[in-house]
Order: structure tokens, then sequence, then C-alpha cells
């Protein structure tokens, strides 16, 4: 069974080309980038860098977070496919897998799920996986190649534990809220190409913490039992479920001019683009 055609970007109304436009514009604001530094910040000792190491991580992870939001293909998967997606994910064992390095449909790109699929990491907290990015990277030392993938968790969803955390949290920072795109940056997975994928490393025992649940009748995947991040598994899913090439982006041309203009007017780009070798957005 093919869902080639299932797995391409709906042209018939504005919902996805209206998010898009809204995430050009906030992957393209300074905010965007002050975001960037608070996540690094929060995940890592402040204390322990020195100011320019920080503004260089900074640099390369706003670059490989937004520009597939600013430049990258977009595609959008068919709400009556997201249980077929989930289904597949779960189905996938990609520890030791080797991932080539033409497996993406195209370079850098955004899968939206306008029907969201959520993930529970190792410390129990679960949130919505409202988009998938991936940029391509190259390490000049060492010749690695990959894709940097962004996990970006819907802004408003009124059920989404995240969500209603961070509602409370900037319930009294209403400048900082109109700032926000319509999706959130919530989590960050490498996916290195041509070479065998690593599991996680073992989490913490479960029970030291306390479990989220997702809202009902949504998918929810377990990073643990998966023991890969939830959102390269989906991503890698989606890659084998779609096909190649691509077909039907929303846009495929390179200038963001053009972009925003095509976004602005909701109109869809249908031209068929030929699969290439990726152009790294990052040479690390």
């Amino acid at each position: 069974m093919s869902f080639h055609r299932d797995f391409t970007p709906a042209d018939d109304g504005p919902v996805v080309p209206d998010v898009l436009k809204s995430m050009l514009q906030y992957a393209s604001s300074g905010f965007a980038r002050q975001y960037i530094q608070a996540f690094h910040a929060r995940a890592n000792d402040p204390t322990s860098e020195d100011a320019a190491r920080v503004a260089a991580v900074t640099a390369v992870l706003d670059r490989l977070a937004h520009e597939p939001w600013r430049s990258g293909q977009p595609y959008a998967l068919a709400p009556e496919l997201t249980a077929t997606l989930a289904t597949a994910a779960r189905a996938l064992d990609l520890t030791g897998r080797v991932v080539d390095s033409d497996s993406a449909p195209s370079d850098a790109g955004v899968l939206v799920l306008p029907e969201p699929i959520y993930q529970r990491d190792a410390l129990g907290h679960v949130t919505s996986i409202g988009a998938i990015a991936w940029a391509p990277y190259r390490v000049t030392e060492t010749g690695r190649t990959g894709w940097w993938v962004t996990g970006w968790a819907n802004r408003d969803a009124l059920n989404d534990p995240a969500a209603v955390r961070r509602r409370e949290q900037l319930a009294d920072a209403p400048t900082i809220v109109a700032q926000l795109g319509p999706y959130i940056l919530s989590s960050l997975a490498d996916l290195p190409a041509d070479t065998p994928l690593i599991a996680l490393a073992e989490a913490p025992s479960q029970a030291d913490h306390a479990q989220e649940s997702a809202p009902p009748g949504y998918h929810c995947l377990d990073d643990p039992t998966m023991r890969q991040r939830a959102i390269t598994v989906l991503l890698y899913a989606y890659w084998n479920l779609q096909g190649q090439p691509a077909t039907n982006p929303l846009r495929q041309d390179s200038d963001p001019t053009q972009h925003l203009n095509a976004h602005q007017a909701g109109l869809p780009n249908n031209s068929p683009t030929a699969r290439r070798p990726a152009e790294p957005v990052v040479s690390l």
C-alpha cells in the first residue's frame, strides 16, 4: 500500500500556509534567537561556559532549528493518517540501524502534524509534537554527516501538560507570549547518517518520577521504551512512508521573499522536485 499522496501538504485550505507564514516570521525574529539561548542555558550550566562559546553555540543552534522554517521544504500529514504514522513509529527499533544519507525527501524540511502526537521523555514529562523539522549538518573535522532534528510543540494546545505549565509560567508576561510563534521548540535530537544509531542512555527508573499522561484519544510515544527520541523515530517513519521523490510541496524555491509571498497568497507550488545530495545547513 502506498501512502505517498496522503503524506503531502494539503493545498485546499489556508491553515498550513498561515502557520508557515507565522513560523517564518518568528524564525526570522531576534526573539527566536533569544529563546534558543535560553533553551540552551536551561539544558546546560551557563556558568560553565564562557561568553564566546555561548554565542557560538547559540548561532549554530539558531541556524539548525530555524533554517528549516525559513527555507526548508514543508510537508503536512493528513489527520486521518496520524494513527498510521504513530503505529509505524512504535513498530520501529532504530537502535543499530544505519540511516542512508539520501533518506530525507529534501535537504531541510518541516513536517506539520495538524493532529499532534505526544511524547513522554525520560523524566515522565509529556508534550505535544505539532511539527518536526530537520536540517542537514556536516562535521568538518571528521566528515560525519546527519540531520539535526527539532520537535515543536503546539503553543495553544489546551490539554497539553507542557502547554499548561507554560501558560502558568507566562501568565504575567504577555509581551513574551505575543512574540512566540504557533509552535514552541521543545526537543532536540541528532540523527547521524551512514553510521549505526546508538540507543539513548538508560533512563532513570520511572518509579522515581511522576508519569504524565497525554490527553485522552491522542497517541503518545515513550522515549525510554523506544530507546530513541520520539521525534527521531516519527521522522524516520514518515520518510519511509511518504516515499521519494517528494511531490506537491507548498514551496520549493530558495528565495525567502518568494516563500513569504506564497504563504501570504496561500498558494502551493505543485512542481515535483528531483532528489539531490543534502547540502549542510551548518558545517560544525
